[in-house]
């Protein structure tokens, strides 16, 4: 059983071509022995990577970040590492692949901001959407939503460096600051766009458009959920 990390050549084949590869911050990629080979964690860590090895585990080393654009399908990255791996090395990649490709893209991410004092549990509900496909356009958004939950289960406050300018400008906390009344405008107003993106979606003819209307109700249905927590929660 090999229990020493050797550095492996990585295939930039597997990489989309818009993320460009940095071999000088690299993660280790853990799997259970399994032949499902289920990702148990991402880790910058050699020592880490090596027990790993040595417990009989499958550590696929030495990897570019940009890996995790394909690995970590399905998984949420606030799920996969530990602060340390992701502050240091994960979050200001992913940031500058987001940084990137924001300006190149014409389909919009299904937020383009995020508040820094969302709940963690709301800001989790929405990396679940996101994590589903890592869309080169919602990246930006699922740096944001880990760093909050990231923050929160370590303690400190979220990196505002990690956040684009128009997150740094909203507040949840203000935004539900009137009464209940205005509140449930809010709540029904969603509603109204959910009929209207439905609509849409249902009778599209062109691809693209059925998919930005099925976005569009994922997000719409998400912030409604997060109300009806939020009023449900006020009222109790």
């Amino acid at each position: 059983m090999t229990t020493t990390l050797e550095r492996r050549v990585f295939d930039q084949a597997n990489v989309p071509e818009r993320f460009e590869v940095d071999l000088e911050r690299y993660v280790h990629l853990i799997y259970d022995s399994d032949e499902a080979r289920r990702l148990l964690s991402v880790s910058a860590d050699d020592g880490e990577a090596s027990d790993a090895l040595r417990r009989g585990l499958v550590v696929i080393n030495h990897q570019p970040v940009s890996i995790l654009f394909l690995a970590l399908k399905g998984h949420n990255p606030a799920e996969c590492m530990d602060d340390d791996t992701w502050s240091r090395v994960v979050a200001p990649e992913m940031k500058a692949a987001g940084d990137r490709y924001a300006g190149d893209t014409y389909r919009s991410p299904m937020w383009d901001a995020v508040p820094l004092d969302l709940p963690a549990p709301f800001a989790d509900k929405r990396l679940q959407l996101l994590t589903a496909g890592y869309l080169a356009e919602d990246i930006s958004t699922i740096v944001e939503l880990t760093e909050i939950v990231v923050a929160i289960k370590n303690g400190r406050l979220p990196n505002q460096a990690l956040f684009r300018e128009k997150s740094l400008g909203l507040s949840w906390r203000k935004g539900l600051s009137g009464d209940e009344d205005g509140v449930q405008l809010s709540m029904q107003y969603n509603l109204e766009l959910q009929d209207k993106y439905f609509s849409l979606r249902d009778g599209a003819t062109d691809l693209a458009q059925q998919r930005f209307a099925q976005r569009m109700c994922e997000r719409l249905e998400a912030e409604q959920r997060e109300l009806l927590i939020t009023v449900a929660g006020a009222r109790g």
